[in-house]
């Protein structure tokens, strides 16, 4: 029973490292496409917007990656188990 559980753990810690790797690799993406959309704009205003709304929305999406990451550390801290948070 406790190798089940141990494997159960493992791959919990894997799929929470693989999560927050897509996440923080999607964020730096949408940031990018943001930056070029920005600067492909040429002064037009509505393009202008949607490249800061989207490297706004990217920027508060890894913030709340690692906001849930922190989070996760300290779930795992409180109750003691490793979840992959480098406890």
């Amino acid at each position: 029973m406790t190798g089940d559980l141990s494997t159960l753990m493992s791959f919990a810690t894997s799929l929470i490292q693989l999560i927050l790797i897509i996440a923080v690799v999607a964020a730096l993406l949408f940031i990018l496409i943001g930056a070029v959309k920005w600067i492909i704009s040429g002064g037009d205003k509505q393009a202008l917007a949607s490249a800061k709304s989207a490297i706004t929305y990217a920027i508060i999406g890894l913030v709340l990656a690692f906001i849930s990451f922190a989070i996760l550390g300290l779930f795992s801290t409180f109750f003691n188990i490793n979840l992959g948070t480098g406890k």
